[in-house]
């Protein structure tokens, strides 16, 4: 790479295996791009905001899921059971081998040297239908949304809703 590119992230990305049409950015100390850094962050904090709320009635996501699970029935065990079996299948497709081509194995700093992570630190196949259970709800006070189940819980709604549709014709 030359020490004279504009784009280095471009190079670095390319260099490491990043397939082409994968965009970068380079920002450095030079002319606006301090301020582009600035804007960037405000964008990507934007983004994320804006996939948390349901963009058609300005309601957090989680509201339209608890809004979901009353009108179709969709019990607080439910979700934790449903959680809690898409965690087995994540666990079996782990040990399978099933998702290592998706993950670059890294190294990170820690306080006793090198750390490698080599596999996604979000699931948890080794927690309980139990241990959910005793979690509280988010969003309503006897609600269904949980830290556990929040993230297959809307999967769980669109499913059932579905279902609900095609059993009726809608």
């Amino acid at each position: 790479m030359s020490c004279k590119a504009q784009t280095h992230a471009r190079h670095v990305g390319l260099r490491c295996g990043v397939p082409v049409p994968v965009p970068a950015l380079t920002v450095n100390r030079l002319c606006g791009s301090g301020f582009q850094a600035i804007v960037s962050g405000a964008q990507l904090e934007d983004t994320m905001w804006a996939g948390l709320t349901d963009l058609h009635i300005k309601i957090p996501m989680g509201i339209t899921a608890e809004n979901l699970a009353e009108k179709y029935q969709i019990t607080r065990e439910d979700c934790d059971n449903y959680t809690y079996q898409t965690q087995q299948r994540w666990k079996a497709g782990h040990e399978a081998g099933h998702f290592a081509a998706e993950i670059a194995p890294i190294d990170i700093k820690a306080k006793k040297g090198k750390v490698p992570v080599t596999q996604d630190e979000h699931p948890r196949p080794q927690t309980t239908v139990e241990q959910m259970a005793k979690l509280a709800p988010v969003f309503k006070k006897q609600g269904t949304v949980t830290a556990a189940n929040a993230l297959m819980h809307l999967h769980l709604c669109r499913v059932t809703v579905r279902q609900s549709r095609s059993a009726t014709g809608c």
